[in-house]
C-alpha cells in the first residue's frame, strides 16, 4: 500500500511539470556553422589561367585556415639554382577566415589570403639559403545565406590579376 501511495504522489508531482514542458514552443534554431566556398581564379588579361578551390566548414566566430601547397618540382626555379631543394619550405596559397553573424540574417566574412613563393637564393658565407616572399591581402565580405561575392586580390600587373569568389551557405546541424 505504501508503494502504491508513493507512486501516486510521485505521479501527481511530476505531472504538472510534464504538462508545462509540452506547452512550450521551440524557438527557431540559430545557425552554428556555415559552409564557405572560396575559389581563386587567376587571369592573364581576359584569359583564365588557373583556379584554386577552397571549401570550409566554419563555426561562427571561429577561425579556420586551409593551405594548398604547390609541388616544389613544378615551381619555377631560377636557372642554375645553387639552393638544394631539400632546404625548401612549403610554398603555396593559404586562406584564413572568420565568419560572424549580423542582424537580419547577414554574415561578416573576414578573409586573409597569403601566398608564399620561392623568390630565389642567397649565398651567405658560402652557404646557399633559399629566399621566400610572402604576400598577404585581407578583405571583408558581407553575405546572406546562399549569396556569393567577388573580391579582386591583385590589381593589374602585367595584365595579371586574381579574383576570389566567396559563397556562404548556412548549416543548421
Amino acid at each position: 500500500m505504501r508503494k502504491v501511495l508513493f507512486l501516486a504522489v510521485a505521479g501527481l508531482l511530476l505531472a504538472p511539470g510534464a504538462r508545462a514542458s509540452t506547452g512550450q514552443t521551440i524557438a527557431a534554431v540559430e545557425p552554428t556553422s556555415v559552409r564557405l566556398e572560396v575559389v581563386l581564379d587567376h587571369f592573364a588579361g581576359d584569359t583564365k589561367t588557373g583556379s584554386q578551390p577552397f571549401a570550409f566548414r566554419v563555426g561562427l566566430n571561429e577561425k579556420a585556415s586551409l593551405r594548398v601547397e604547390k609541388d616544389t618540382g613544378k615551381v619555377e626555379q631560377p636557372v642554375a639554382d645553387p639552393c638544394p631543394s631539400t632546404l625548401s619550405e612549403p610554398v603555396g596559397t593559404q586562406v584564413e577566415t572568420t565568419v560572424s553573424p549580423e542582424p537580419e540574417g547577414r554574415f561578416t566574412v573576414n578573409l586573409v589570403f597569403t601566398e608564399r613563393l620561392r623568390a630565389g637564393c642567397r649565398n651567405v658565407n658560402g652557404v646557399s639559403i633559399p629566399v621566400f616572399s610572402n604576400r598577404s591581402i585581407a578583405s571583408v565580405v558581407r553575405l546572406r545565406n546562399g549569396e556569393s561575392g567577388d573580391v579582386v586580390l591583385e590589381g593589374q600587373r602585367d595584365g595579371k590579376f586574381t579574383r576570389a569568389k566567396v559563397t556562404l551557405t548556412v548549416r543548421n546541424d
